[in-house]
């Protein structure tokens, strides 16, 4: 038996790269997780026409502001219900927001402006004014309210009704500002935009 074995295995062991090879191709490694910081708008094919290229990017930062209202009514929850680890979700997301905003950034500045027109002039600063004011409402939500609710978590506080009825009310006070504001930045409607002021 041992004999037979060992001519088996000398007989085989020449097929073994041939035998990886195989199942390589049957079983190709799965592909890479997607990462939600990446941009997935941003066209780079398309870069050297300015009204594609800030299409993409206008798309990209609307993905931004809706990450950014995800992040706003999850943050209401924790508020609600003290659950930590949606706060610790909540915060990688202002991470996502950090690297979809670098991304758009960096894509803005290789849009060759010598083309623009007025109105994508207009464009163009329109799109960089909103994703920066997107990027710092994320900074706020992580940096101020993720602090005030993770200090009401440890320090097991909790609101009166009253109290949390009123902060309900300036939640959705905010979340409508949200939603006007990319109403707007989608529609360009001027009457829109002064209802914001």
């Amino acid at each position: 038996h041992t004999a037979f074995n060992i001519a088996l295995a000398l007989l085989f062991l020449p097929l073994l790269k041939v035998v990886e090879n195989l199942t390589i191709r049957a079983l190709p490694d799965r592909p890479a997780g997607d990462d939600p910081g990446s941009p997935r708008y941003l066209d780079n094919k398309s870069i050297d026409m300015p009204t594609i290229a800030l299409a993409s990017a206008a798309r990209e930062t609307l993905r931004m502001a809706d990450i950014v209202e995800r992040m706003l009514e999850d943050t209401m929850r924790v508020f609600k219900t003290n659950n930590e680890a949606l706060l610790h979700k909540i915060r990688a997301q202002d991470n996502i927001i950090d690297d979809i905003y670098k991304s758009i950034k960096n894509y803005m500045a290789r849009v060759p402006k010598s083309g623009f027109d007025l109105e994508e002039g207009q464009r163009y600063i329109q799109i960089l004014t909103f994703s920066t004011n997107l990027e710092h409402a994320g900074d706020v939500l992580d940096k101020s309210l993720l602090a005030m609710a993770e200090k009401k978590i440890n320090s097991q506080y909790s609101f009166s009704p009253k109290g949390f009825s009123e902060i309900e009310n300036i939640h959705n006070l905010v979340r409508e500002s949200v939603r006007l504001a990319q109403t707007v930045f989608v529609s360009g409607d001027v009457r829109l935009a002064r209802k914001m002021t």
